[in-house]
């Protein structure tokens, strides 16, 4: 189980994506943590030049971002 292990969405939001998600034992987040598995975005390369305080501290912590579509290889 990953419930101490939680995924942030930046820049947008998905319910059904969320539900898959948490049907694999992660939790949601809004905010960027030490624990955080990885931060998705609608395109990861806009996102490096983004001012989101979420993406920030992800690359800060050598946080994964990735969008939604690499999601279902990266939490097994």
């Amino acid at each position: 189980m990953n419930k101490n292990k939680n995924i942030v969405f930046s820049g947008f939001s998905d319910d059904t994506l969320s539900e898959k998600i948490m049907s694999k034992g992660y939790s949601i987040s809004n905010v960027t943590r030490k624990d955080t598995v990885c931060v998705i975005v609608a395109d990861p390369y806009k996102s490096y030049g983004t001012s989101s305080a979420k993406v920030k501290l992800a690359l800060q912590l050598n946080i994964p971002i990735i969008s939604c579509e690499l999601l279902d290889s990266y939490i097994i």
